[in-house]
């Protein structure tokens, strides 16, 4: 509760491909650091009791990264200053076209 949270998106350009880089970022209380080396696994959830009356079961950033990776793609976590957390995802860029027929 009172927490902010912020999304950013934007297209990296290299040699080895574009990428698109969304950020979600917030300024809760954060995550420690040996739970940020063990959120993407399954079933696992860290102990930061229940912020929204619920429990987690521990899958759903475990699926993000599944998508991610199925996607050629990646995401990880970092703190966020002063505090916080920051979620990044890439993914590999791509130009759609749609026909209108």
């Amino acid at each position: 509760a009172g927490s902010s949270i912020r999304l950013t998106a934007h297209r990296e350009r290299s040699v080895s491909g574009d990428r698109v880089v969304v950020a979600v970022a917030d300024d809760g209380p954060g995550i420690a650091p040996e739970d940020r080396e063990r959120i993407f696994e399954s079933f696992y959830t860290a102990n930061h009791g229940l912020a929204d009356s619920h429990r987690s079961v521990g899958l759903g950033l475990s699926l993000c990264r599944s998508i991610a990776l199925a996607h050629g793609g990646s995401i990880e976590v970092a703190a966020a200053d002063p505090h916080g957390s920051v979620f990044t995802i890439e993914l590999p860029a791509a130009d759609v076209s749609f026909d209108k027929e």
